[in-house]
């Protein structure tokens, strides 16, 4: 978080100061109060005060014979205000104009005597500037409980900092009066919301002048949505470990991907190789995070087989018998989960495929030559593979 320096009043008008025209009816010393000892008087505001607009001065303490008080504009080289009778106001229209003004009050006595008070005022007609708002985390999004911070400064100091959320006052920062201070901020509390909601931010300087800056804000406090997992729901794994994928979308961002007893991953597609464990259900739990911090968590079941199917040949030729002609191979297949396929091969070759029980080939020998081996190979719906014996037939 940023601070800020208060302003003050000398460091404002320096460069002014040294460049203001001298008054030809009256040379300025050095700026410093002079004051006579007849006629004497009391300005409020005092002298290095910030001012603006039409600004009033009341002269108290005045000598009892006190007949006239003006007031010289330098930059102008003449007289802007007056008063020749108590109260002793004088009124002076700073509007449009900004910066250091050297000026000074004359004060004649019913006798003729004048003595002078000799100093200078900030003129601020501007007011305050915010700059920005700055957001915790998305430029114009907020989720929970979050922190707003302004970043404003004005020619005059600032008096106050204003938060207002659809109109309604939520939060006032009070500038402190010397010293350093943190940027003005407003906690805000969105839990349960979502909705887009008009933020005014109003900053008020010492002279009442203030400035505001409205922003729309999204509110959001849900989580993302989950679009698609794998693998399918009650798919089958198989092996130590399997890969399992989720994506989502969100407004504000994902920030990261967590599956529950694995680790997180914070660049998309968010994958993870995931422990299969022991053979049977294995769930799967995923959960989404946006930039703001709200949460969403999906599971997905999926069934752990890393169990072989078994293989019986129920009816062949046995290892090294004679063939001839056209020879029946019948296969008898099973497993919890499914019996994908069962092959047959010849030579080492896949001569014929069946996917339906029950498993029967029929096996031209004359196709194969003298020495045919021969062997059967089942896959689960998972992929575990049996094989049986080779059996070698002789024609």
């Amino acid at each position: 978080m940023g601070s800020v320096h208060l302003f003050t009043v000398a460091t404002l008008l320096a460069s002014t100061v040294a460049s203001a025209p001298a008054l030809a009816a009256a040379p300025v010393p050095p700026i410093t109060a002079v004051r006579a000892a007849s006629p004497h008087a009391t300005i409020s505001p005092p002298f290095e005060s910030f001012i603006s607009g039409v600004t009033t001065f009341t002269a108290t303490d005045v000598s009892g014979d006190l007949a006239l008080i003006s007031l010289w504009d330098h930059a102008t080289g003449r007289e802007v205000a007056r008063a020749t009778a108590a109260p002793w106001t004088l009124t002076w229209d700073t509007r449009g104009r900004t910066g250091g003004a050297q000026v000074h009050f004359e004060l004649t006595d019913k006798t003729g005597k004048t003595s002078f008070l000799y100093g200078f005022y900030a003129l601020d007609n501007t007011g305050p500037t915010i700059s920005r708002v700055e957001f915790p985390v998305v430029d114009g999004r907020v989720s929970g409980r979050s922190r707003l911070t302004a970043f404003a400064y004005g020619s005059s100091p600032l008096d106050r900092v204003e938060w207002r959320v659809d109109g309604t006052l939520r939060s006032t920062y009070r500038i402190p009066e010397t010293g350093l201070y943190p940027a003005p901020f407003f906690d805000w509390d969105t839990r349960g919301q979502n909705r887009t909601a008009v933020l005014d931010v109003r900053a008020y300087d010492i002279l009442g002048q203030h400035t505001t800056l409205t922003r729309r804000v999204a509110v959001d406090n849900t989580g993302p949505r989950i679009t698609a997992m794998t693998p399918g729901h009650r798919a089958l794994v198989r092996g130590g470990q399997f890969r399992t994928t989720v994506s989502g979308s969100d407004p504000s961002g994902i920030r990261e991907a967590y599956l529950l007893d694995a680790y997180r991953v914070t660049t998309a597609p968010f994958t993870v190789l995931a422990s299969a464990g022991p053979d049977g259900v294995r769930t799967l739990t995923w959960t989404l995070t946006d930039r703001l911090g709200n949460r969403t968590t999906a599971r997905r079941t999926v069934v752990v087989d890393n169990t072989k199917p078994k293989l019986k040949i129920t009816k062949a030729p046995a290892d090294r018998a004679k063939v001839k002609g056209t020879v029946k191979v019948a296969v008898s297949a099973t497993d919890r989960n499914g019996i994908n396929r069962v092959e047959l091969l010849i030579n080492g070759k896949v001569v014929a495929k069946d996917v339906k029980a029950p498993h029967t080939f029929s096996v031209k020998t004359k196709k194969f030559g003298k020495k045919i081996k021969v062997q059967v190979r089942v896959y689960d719906r998972a992929g575990n593979v049996t094989r049986s014996a080779v059996r070698t037939w002789k024609r």
